[in-house]
């Protein structure tokens, strides 16, 4: 099963966070889905390009099903910033 994280926190600890940051941990194999040699992102357009690139995780990945995995509101919080 591969859950979505909201890593922006761990990103500037103790600061206020501006920008996004996320990544999808898989729980089968115990990593963090690894696109292009990227496992943090900033958008979708970051997590589509990286999936572009190269979708050689250990098996394909549905850039869908990630992309369903953010939560509804989650760039919400970043804008006006």
């Amino acid at each position: 099963m591969i859950r979505f994280v909201d890593v922006s926190q761990a990103m500037a600890p103790g600061l206020e966070v501006e920008e996004p940051a996320f990544s999808f941990f898989d729980t089968v194999i115990d990593r963090y889905v690894d696109l292009a040699g990227e496992q943090v992102f900033d958008s979708v357009d970051d997590l589509r390009e990286a999936h572009r690139i190269e979708n050689g995780y250990p098996y394909k990945v549905d850039i869908e099903r990630l992309i369903r995995l953010i939560p509804g509101d989650y760039f919400t919080q970043f804008q006006n910033k």
